[in-house]
């Protein structure tokens, strides 16, 4: 049986998915996914439900729930500035150089990291 070369093989996962042209989509659902989960951790941690949250921030439970999904679909950031100012938090959305090596040929891309932070008045608090 003959061994066929792996044309990726020495590649990068990023290199990868953009040869494969799925970056922005695989990249847009790990934000979402890191969202979700600081969410849920800070949703239990002040025990609010996903009722509280949506009558917070003027919106329906359905519409909240879109959030909570396994593939999060047309969330926009809009809905996610509202959702942490629900919770009394910040979002901060910035762009981060990539390590030495790593740039892409073929576009220029940033990565974006979304963190919920504390507001500034949790933050003279400590």
């Amino acid at each position: 049986m003959q061994k066929t070369e792996n044309a990726h093989r020495g590649s990068t996962l990023d290199s990868f998915l953009h040869e494969e042209g799925i970056y922005h989509q695989v990249t847009t659902a790990a934000v979402l996914e890191v969202f979700v989960e600081e969410a849920r951790e800070e949703m239990e941690r002040q025990k609010r439900s996903q009722s509280w949250l949506a009558r917070k921030m003027g919106t329906s439970r359905a519409v909240l729930s879109r959030l909570f999904q396994p593939k999060p679909s047309g969330v926009t950031v809009s809905t996610l500035v509202r959702f942490a100012d629900a919770l009394d938090k910040d979002i901060r959305i910035e762009l981060i150089d990539r390590p030495a090596g790593k740039r892409q040929t073929t576009k220029s891309q940033a990565y974006c990291r979304v963190a919920a932070t504390a507001t500034s008045a949790d933050a003279s608090d400590e």
